[in-house]
């Protein structure tokens, strides 16, 4: 099973947590979905957690009618809406396929059941929701304190090939800057287009 390096949950620890990972997707089902389908959508109650076996997702929110994209994700991660998934609340967001992709879909009741019955399990889950809480946080510091270039060079750095694969439309919301701005920085930079 390939898991996504810039996952997080690589380095010296991951291997306590690569058997949580296997006997979790060994409860899921797989399913394909095609570009522009959503996995999730927002108002419903997200009873799943998504393994991306192929393909990506964008994650995004509606403000004022106008989207905004809050993250990707790529081969090998793992994604959900966490509040909805935790609480059994409906969804604030939308995760919807960028590209025809194959993912493993497990219930939120082998959660539950793992957590009783595998050693670990617990640890894991709390791993992945620190991991999860983390990022959000170095997101939050980058937009404040980088700019929208180098931010824009981060994401190639941590996903050269599927980074390039992005519509434009969907860099620019995630980078929170118009079309025009993003075509000047990939200007700057036509080695990494």
């Amino acid at each position: 099973m390939y898991i996504n390096p810039n996952m997080k949950l690589h380095g010296d620890d991951f291997s306590q947590y690569q058997a949580s990972v296997e006997e979790l997707l060994k409860r899921g089902v797989s399913m394909e979905v095609e570009a522009g389908d959503n996995i999730l959508t927002e108002g419903h109650t997200c009873e799943f957690i998504f393994y991306v076996e192929s393909g990506m997702f964008r994650t995004l929110r509606f403000v004022n009618e106008k989207e905004v994209i809050l993250g990707f994700t790529f081969k090998g991660d793992l994604d959900t809406c966490p509040h909805s998934f935790l609480y059994g609340l409906p969804g604030k967001d939308t995760i919807q396929a960028i590209s025809r992709s194959k993912v493993i879909r497990v219930h939120r009741d082998h959660f539950e059941t793992l957590a009783q019955t595998f050693p670990g399990f617990k640890d894991f889950m709390i791993h992945l929701l620190s991991t999860y809480a983390e990022t959000l946080a170095q997101r939050f510091v980058e937009f404040k304190a980088e700019t929208a270039e180098s931010r824009y060079l981060e994401l190639l750095k941590r996903q050269p090939v599927e980074g390039r694969s992005i519509p434009v439309q969907d860099l620019a919301s995630y980078l929170g800057i118009s079309r025009e701005r993003l075509s000047r920085i990939r200007k700057k930079h036509p080695d990494l287009i």
